[in-house]
């Protein structure tokens, strides 16, 4: 059985957690450093549903993006698993002149064979992958089944979080948020094993994740957005909790200039302005038009977002035998809709900007439970 379905099916098989205080984000030092990088295994380890994650997202130059993950998490048999995560929407590794194609390739490594570093800079090593922060941004060697990469990322815009960039949940569970980088300039190589290495150069950002409640237990759905207004860089998230936790909305946002901070917020929430069923799954209503409302210090900020083309439809159940796919979508439907945005903003002081080729991810885990 393949990690992804060991995730699935963990989520079915560990008791949901009651509804109870929640601590929504709070102000803080929203700059990041040593802190924002360091793991967190060995005070939530004792969660089932403990996920911690390191992603590098590349937008790149041949017109592909990626979203490399180095995990560390209790998922699937076992504790402690190291897992490494390539999400791929690029020429295939053999022919760059093909068109684009999407492909992910996961490998877990078990407790055992990774190892961390704890004093000095951040380093996560598993097996042959190696994430190591740097004095100019971080490097990444990641091995899979059938694939390698190796890239560096030097640090152009610096990272961020929103406000102490945690949300407190019931029973002892946090769910928490930075980005390492605002920007970064890549360079890399990729091949299938044993195959010819072949160049890669993009652009990206960073982030570090924690989730301590198995996904189907923690949220309803995620919306995320990432591009640039003219001048400006946008990024948004939102999460809807599960109803056992209230069905309550958080979201935060960030918009940078010239690598500065112009405005943030720790209240951002998205309200659809256009929905459409989707023609495969017609159980999910995916949003194509919806705005932003985020109060700020200096006045709120206004976000249109326009979603175009979909690059890719990701059916997190796909990979199931047809007798487990068929159980389990009875109870949940996790998808992934990556598409290409539009985006209007409008700033504190009526300052607007424009921009196109957005990044737009859409994650409902189950069905009848929409945006609204």
């Amino acid at each position: 059985m393949k990690p992804i379905q060991l995730v699935v099916l963990a989520t079915l098989w560990t008791t949901g957690a009651q509804a109870g205080d929640i601590t929504p984000l709070q102000p803080g030092i929203e700059t990041v450093g040593d802190a924002e990088w360091a793991a967190h295994d060995r005070e939530n380890v004792k969660h089932e549903g403990y996920l911690e994650r390191w992603m590098t997202f590349v937008e790149r130059d041949d017109g592909g993006w990626m979203q490399i993950s180095m995990v560390l998490t209790n998922f699937g048999p076992g504790d402690e698993n190291a897992v490494i995560d390539v999400l791929r929407f690029a020429p295939p590794y053999t022919d760059p002149a093909a068109p684009i194609a999407y492909g992910r390739y996961p490998r877990k490594y078990p407790k055992g064979t990774w190892s961390l570093e704890r004093s000095g800079r951040f380093r996560l090593r598993a097996g042959a992958c190696d994430l190591q922060r740097t004095a100019t941004g971080w490097t990444l060697k990641g091995t899979t089944w059938s694939t390698e990469l190796e890239l560096t990322a030097t640090l152009v815009e610096p990272g961020w979080k929103p406000g102490n960039g945690r949300i407190g949940l019931p029973e002892g569970h946090v769910l928490s948020y930075a980005m390492l980088a605002g920007k970064v300039r890549i360079e890399g190589r990729e091949r299938l094993l044993e195959g010819t290495w072949r160049p890669f150069k993009g652009t990206g950002f960073g982030e570090h994740g924690l989730s301590t409640m198995l996904p189907y237990q923690l949220a309803d759905r995620w919306v995320r957005l990432d591009g640039r207004a003219g001048p400006y860089r946008v990024h948004f998230v939102e999460v809807t909790l599960t109803p056992k936790l209230g069905s309550e909305r958080h979201g935060w946002l960030l918009v940078m200039k010239d690598g500065k901070v112009v405005a943030s917020s720790l209240e951002a929430t998205a309200k659809v302005l256009e929905s459409k069923r989707d023609p495969v799954e017609p159980h999910h209503a995916v949003p194509m038009r919806y705005s932003v409302t985020a109060k700020t210090r200096d006045g709120p900020v206004a976000l249109e977002v326009a979603l175009g083309r979909l690059a890719y439809r990701e059916d997190l159940l796909q990979v199931l035998p047809a007798a487990v796919r068929s159980f389990i979508s009875m109870f949940l439907q996790p998808m992934n809709y990556f598409f290409r945005a539009r985006l209007s903003l409008t700033l504190p002081g009526g300052a607007t900007a424009s921009g196109k080729n957005a990044w737009a991810v859409f994650s409902p885990l189950r069905a009848g439970r929409q945006m609204r």
